[in-house]
């Protein structure tokens, strides 16, 4: 067993060296915690570098429209707000949360004009020389992937169609260097009756084929008015003409009428005041200013009737670029998936249908969003076809001209609507269906590629009224047509006679009323 010596046990017994003791391990335990506290320090800031890293990661994404990421960066702060040690480092942590997630609209946005843009460096990427059946395949795949977002579909219709404003903006100045170009060859051949020289100005015209056929014509009858006021140019024994050049100034666009019309009235006053009927002579003086104002009269309206043939042809090129821009438009809404909005008006009619309470599944909702959107398409189709002077003739429409449609639950239901259902829902679910919204067996047996089925009462009867264009047609447009067959008020009041003979037939007042309760 140890044993302690004497000096030893002597020191333990003084109060200052026991004191020095506890000071010692008081110091050491000191230390220990500053190193704890520097620890806890060093993680504190390493948790909040991290936070900073995830917030400038965030901002990054946000700013080039990477929303998934933008999205993964704000998941991961939410982490690291939940596994915060203090409540200083959760606010902070918060306030980073909160401003990323406000980046989010914007991001958005970024990302659908991404898309976009990318959508149109894949049309031009298709276009160009050389690009391998693989590679376009690759395009294409990608393409149609992205055109499945309507909002990106959006954006990139509102770059085309400025693109296509801008290249329309250099045909316009095209265009009109056309016209400084060839006007004044046009008006020459014009001139001399040339017409050998006007075809062939008008086949090299290309594109302003129709808006220079149009110039001629006004430059034409430009050229016959300026003739005609040359004619009645005046002289010491010939009278004004008043009448000719009034109604050379009412063929012009009444909006330049009123530039000429003060010469007129000037020349107007000279005459009257100059000119005497009755010794058939001007007066001394007045045969100058009023030849004067004929000729400035005559080279005035036929500068405004050169004007005018300009506007013409500018006018028929702006006609031509409003159907231009509604094609390229059409063009591109057929080009469009199918939005939500389908699936919310297919909902909708078919609810209507439906007993109250039940829901009509999603299945049911997507059959009917697709007949309401081809439907729509079909008359964009339509409007196209209109706009480029053709004549579509459409599977739906030869479907229904056939006769093979039947009137299922209000709408027209083809055999092809109906092998798209089987295909997708199974021959015996898509006859539940049909049964569920009023197909009779014979409806069935018809769109299974059996006979049609027999008209009803009803469809014999309209059917021998003949079609609703055709019951109209006979009718007359409006209510004067329609009244006019029956003939005047006059005539119409006199074949039912006067008031008492009327009255006489209809009964005596007690025999009126009787009769409306018996």
């Amino acid at each position: 067993m140890a044993r302690f010596g004497e000096s030893f046990l002597q020191q333990l017994g003084r109060p200052g060296w026991a004191q020095g003791m506890f000071g010692l391990g008081e110091a050491i335990g000191g230390v220990q915690g500053q190193l704890q506290q520097k620890r806890k320090e060093q993680e504190q800031l390493k948790r909040y570098d991290q936070i900073a890293q995830m917030s400038e990661q965030g901002y990054a994404s946000a700013q080039s429209g990477d929303v998934a990421n933008l999205t993964s960066r704000i998941d991961q702060l939410q982490q690291a707000r939940e596994n915060a040690k203090t409540l200083e480092e959760k606010q902070a942590i918060g306030q980073s949360i909160l401003k990323l997630q406000g980046l989010l609209p914007g991001a958005e946005k970024v990302s659908i004009g991404n898309n976009a843009r990318e959508l149109v460096n894949i049309d031009q990427s298709l276009q160009q020389p050389g690009l391998t059946e693989t590679a376009k395949q690759t395009l294409r795949q990608k393409r149609e992937d992205l055109m499945k977002d309507p909002r990106t579909v959006q954006q990139y219709q509102a770059y085309q169609m400025s693109q296509w404003n801008f290249e329309q903006a250099e045909d316009d100045v095209k265009a009109e260097q056309y016209l400084d170009e060839n006007s004044r060859a046009i008006n020459q051949a014009i001139q001399d009756n040339d017409s050998e020289a006007l075809e062939k100005i008008v086949s090299n015209s290309g594109e302003y084929s129709e808006a220079v056929q149009g110039f001629i014509r006004s430059a034409s009858e430009n050229n016959r008015v300026l003739e005609t006021l040359r004619e009645k140019r005046i002289e010491l024994t010939t009278a004004p003409d008043i009448e000719t050049h009034t109604k050379a100034i009412e063929a012009l666009p009444e909006e330049l009428r009123n530039q000429v019309q003060p010469l007129l009235d000037a020349y107007t006053k000279v005459s009257k005041e100059g000119w005497n009927p009755k010794t058939g002579t001007w007066s001394e003086g007045s045969l100058t200013r009023a030849k004067a104002l004929q000729k400035k009269l005559t080279d005035t309206v036929f500068s405004l009737g050169n004007q005018a043939a300009s506007n013409m042809y500018y006018s028929r090129l702006a006609e031509e670029k409003t159907v231009r821009k509604q094609i390229k438009q059409i063009e591109l809404e057929l080009e469009a998936p199918m939005s939500s909005e389908y699936l919310k008006q297919g909902r909708i009619m078919l609810q209507a249908t439906l007993p109250r309470g039940e829901v009509p599944s999603l299945a049911d909702i997507e059959t009917q969003a697709k007949a309401l959107f081809e439907r729509d398409r079909n008359q964009l189709i339509q409007k196209l076809a209109s706009l480029k002077g053709e004549e579509p003739v459409e599977e739906v429409e030869e479907e229904l001209e056939k006769g093979s449609f039947v009137v299922v639950g209000g709408e027209n239901t083809t055999v092809a609507m109906f092998k798209e259902s089987v295909s997708k829902l199974g021959e015996e679910e898509t006859i539940r269906r049909l049964k569920k919204q009023g197909a009779t067996e014979a409806d069935i047996n018809f769109l299974r590629g059996g006979k049609a089925p027999e008209p009803t009462e009803r469809e014999k009867r309209m059917e021998a009224f003949g079609t609703r264009d055709e019951r109209v047609s006979a009718l007359g447009r409006g209510f004067v047509a329609r009244t006019d067959a029956l003939g005047t008020r006059e005539e119409r009041m006199k074949s039912l006679g006067s008031r008492a003979e009327r009255m006489k037939a209809l009964g005596s007042r007690e025999e009126r009323t009787s009769s409306l309760f018996n």
